[in-house]
Protein backbone atom coordinates (compact mmCIF):
# COMPACT_ATOMS: atom_id res chain seq x y z
CA UNK A 1 0.00 0.00 0.00
CA UNK A 2 2.90 2.21 0.99
CA UNK A 3 4.75 1.94 -2.42
CA UNK A 4 1.30 2.56 -4.25
CA UNK A 5 0.93 5.93 -2.49
CA UNK A 6 4.76 6.38 -3.00
CA UNK A 7 4.37 6.01 -6.35
CA UNK A 8 1.06 7.98 -7.30
CA UNK A 9 2.93 10.46 -5.00
CA UNK A 10 5.69 10.61 -7.39
CA UNK A 11 3.15 10.82 -10.50
CA UNK A 12 1.48 13.77 -9.06
CA UNK A 13 4.75 15.58 -8.22
CA UNK A 14 5.64 15.11 -12.16
CA UNK A 15 2.72 16.11 -13.94
CA UNK A 16 2.86 19.59 -11.82
CA UNK A 17 6.37 20.28 -12.41
CA UNK A 18 7.45 18.86 -15.84
CA UNK A 19 5.40 21.69 -17.64
CA UNK A 20 6.94 24.32 -15.25
CA UNK A 21 10.41 22.77 -16.23
CA UNK A 22 10.14 22.56 -19.84
CA UNK A 23 8.55 25.82 -20.39
CA UNK A 24 10.28 28.51 -22.09
CA UNK A 25 11.39 31.90 -19.46
CA UNK A 26 9.03 33.96 -20.09
CA UNK A 27 5.83 31.62 -18.77
CA UNK A 28 7.72 30.80 -16.19
CA UNK A 29 8.50 35.07 -15.36
CA UNK A 30 4.86 35.08 -16.15
CA UNK A 31 4.11 32.46 -13.87
CA UNK A 32 5.86 34.03 -11.02
CA UNK A 33 4.58 37.35 -11.73
CA UNK A 34 1.37 36.00 -10.91
CA UNK A 35 1.83 34.65 -7.76
CA UNK A 36 3.66 37.32 -6.44
CA UNK A 37 0.37 39.50 -7.37
CA UNK A 38 -1.60 36.94 -4.86
CA UNK A 39 0.98 37.02 -2.32
CA UNK A 40 0.83 40.97 -2.61
CA UNK A 41 -2.91 40.76 -2.14
CA UNK A 42 -2.81 38.67 0.47
CA UNK A 43 -0.33 40.44 2.49
CA UNK A 44 -2.56 43.60 1.84
CA UNK A 45 -5.22 42.62 3.22
CA UNK A 46 -3.93 40.66 6.40
CA UNK A 47 -2.52 44.42 7.09
CA UNK A 48 -5.86 46.06 5.92
CA UNK A 49 -7.58 44.09 8.65
CA UNK A 50 -5.50 44.82 11.58
CA UNK A 51 -5.76 48.54 12.05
Amino acid sequence: MREKMEALWTNFKERIWQPITKSSTKTSALFIFIFFLFVGAFVATRFLDDT
